[in-house]
């Protein structure tokens, strides 16, 4: 394995985990926006990604916000990488 073999890994691991990153950082927010406007009884308590009822209820209370785009674009990329990643791995 050369030095441009460790490069290219490297930006692809870039390329995947900023964007998990970010869509983890993404659905917190939206779940701490979601809450706050709830009594702790009904608080959600879905922490990473926050899956699809976050984004229906984020969509809903907050409808002119565009942390949902980013959101569903961070993962669309992460899955992207992850899959040219493979791609790559296995290809060569």
């Amino acid at each position: 394995m050369g030095r441009s073999d460790i490069i290219l890994w490297v930006l692809f691991g870039l390329s995947g985990g900023i964007p998990a990153f970010a869509a983890t950082l993404i659905g917190n927010h939206m779940l701490n926006k979601i809450n706050a406007n709830k009594p702790e009884a009904e608080h959600l308590k879905q922490y990473g990604w926050g899956g699809y009822e976050v984004r229906q209820r984020y969509k809903q209370l907050f409808p002119g916000d565009n942390l949902v785009r980013w959101f569903d674009l961070s993962v669309v990329v992460m899955v992207i990488s992850f899959a040219l990643g493979v791609r790559f791995w296995v290809h060569g």
